[in-house]
């Protein structure tokens, strides 16, 4: 009676003691009927009309299904009419006031006046169950007019309310052709061009009409066979639509006479994120290295490490990367560089002395005991006694870490501050530093007064602070003779004092 899906209706009325409200509704051509109590469903039935649904509810037998559903109520009748889609089916196309109303409904705000819209389904209902809707449309409309969406959309909504099915077996990307029945079962229809269109007997374009999908398809295969740039003017053809395809679409397409793999479709969206799509390849950036090193900046790098005053040289140990003697630094990196700039101010830059010293036999913080048997015994073994006396025989933490603390000072002094403060001029001569002499001797009190057993070590500390001196003065000495050095003299350098690895020896 006018009414389908979307339809309501509901009333109170008493159901099983209980006041309830029933719920009225149409829902897929079926009659649904749910009663509530309160915020509670009770019960819901459902029959394929008003009737029989209140039957079996069992209650208010006396009413009409369709009465009790308000539909035979004259104002819920002119409701419905004013929003009633107007419909029909095939067999009522001969009715023109029937037709009329689908026109003034659906078509007749979208499209030109003049069209004779009707004579579409004259000549449907004499040619068979199946048309081609834009061929039949460009028959009615005049020559080279063009549909606008709406206008399209508003054909296919008057089609539908016509009683006419949309059976076409491909989607918009493919074709903007499209097929559709006015059969009482189009589902047999449907099935019959989908199965010609998947076994390829149905083209998805008129024998007049040209396939632009086939014709892109067809061109661009021929720009990748024609390429004079091999397989680089592979890629960058293939780039501009390689990201936009699946690799086995681009290999059903274009592989035949031309060999797409995997591999070439990858390097092409690899091309494509770089370059971008079929664009000009980015050249790579050249790069430009410093200017070798003037020889004079080598040599007085080579000078500043020759100094026994910054380093001191392996006599059997040999860097691997440049098989030159081990050179020990006697401090940390950025001494030496401090050093080197006081020197040669006009010389080599922080960054290339840095990696010199990375790159070639340079150490730091390696063992030196086994280089010399005095600094080993003397220098070493004797501070590393005192600090296992202190930390065996002083129980106050604090006065455990402040000896420590003297003992790592005094270390330090000997080995490093001590011999920087001889002085030894380029002839030999030493200058005589009184500072040394008279405050050195008291270095020691500090751990001496603490142990009556110390004084072995004070002696080996003592021998050990002129080993330091003696060695300063040799190495100045050395200096001093190469400075006195004619083309016609050599100097020869026995280290008697040097300790041999068993495995060499």
């Amino acid at each position: 009676m006018g009414a389908g899906e979307g339809y309501m209706a509901s009333f109170i009325y008493i159901f099983r003691k209980e006041r309830c409200l029933f719920v009225q509704k149409f829902i897929k051509n079926n009659s649904i009927v749910e009663i509530w109590n309160n915020d509670i469903k009770i019960l819901d039935f459902k029959s394929n009309s008003p009737e029989n649904v209140w039957c079996k509810i069992g209650i208010l037998e006396k009413f009409r299904g369709t009465h009790l559903f308000g539909l035979e109520y004259a104002y819920t009748q002119s409701i419905l009419q004013q929003l009633s889609i107007p419909r029909c089916q095939p067999s009522q196309w001969c009715d023109e006031d029937i037709m009329n109303s689908l026109y003034k409904y659906h078509l007749k705000k979208q499209t030109i006046a003049n069209v004779n819209w009707l004579q579409l389904f004259k000549e449907w209902e004499s040619c068979g169950n199946i048309i081609e809707i834009n061929i039949a449309l460009d028959r009615l409309y005049p020559k080279k007019y063009k549909f606008t969406d709406r206008e399209l959309q508003a054909w296919n909504s008057m089609l539908k309310a016509a009683g006419c099915i949309n059976i076409t077996p491909f989607n918009n990307n493919i074709s903007k052709y499209k097929f559709w029945t006015q059969s009482s079962d189009p589902e047999v229809d449907k099935k019959i061009l989908s199965d010609l269109y998947n076994l390829g007997f149905l083209n998805p374009y008129p024998s007049n009409i040209q396939n632009p999908v086939k014709i892109f398809w067809e061109s661009f295969k021929k720009c990748l066979a024609i390429n004079k740039k091999g397989s680089n003017g592979i890629r960058r053809i293939l780039s501009i639509i390689a990201n936009k395809f699946s690799y086995e679409e681009l290999q059903n397409k274009l592989g035949v006479g031309i060999i797409i793999s995997s591999n070439t479709i990858n390097m092409a969206r690899k091309y494509a994120i770089l370059n971008g799509p079929g664009g000009q390849q980015i050249d790579k950036p050249k790069i430009t290295y410093n200017p070798p090193l003037s020889k004079e900046i080598e040599n007085q790098f080579q000078a500043f490490f020759l100094d026994k005053s910054n380093v001191t040289m392996s006599s059997y140990k040999v860097d691997p990367k440049t098989n030159r003697p081990i050179l020990y630094l006697l401090d940390q990196k950025e001494a030496p560089w401090k050093r080197f700039l006081e020197n040669y101010p006009n010389g080599m830059k922080r960054t290339t002395f840095m990696t010199r010293i990375a790159d070639g036999p340079y150490r730091y913080r390696e063992d030196l005991g086994g280089l010399c048997s005095i600094c080993a015994e003397y220098g070493y073994e004797t501070f590393d006694d005192l600090i296992k006396i202190i930390k065996l025989h002083i129980e106050n933490n604090l006065i455990q870490n402040k000896l420590l603390q003297d003992v790592e000072q005094i270390r330090r002094h000997m080995k490093r501050e001590y011999v920087r403060e001889l002085i030894v001029k380029n002839n030999g001569q030493i200058e005589h530093d009184e500072c040394i002499n008279h405050c050195l001797p008291f270095a020691f009190e500090s751990i001496v007064k603490e142990k009556q057993l110390l004084e072995n070590k004070k002696e080996k500390l003592l021998h050990y602070l002129a080993h330091q001196a003696r060695k300063t003065y040799l190495n100045a000495q050395v200096q001093a003779n190469l400075l006195k050095l004619d083309k016609d003299g050599a100097i020869l350098i026995v280290d008697y004092k040097m300790r041999i690895l068993p495995k060499s020896a």
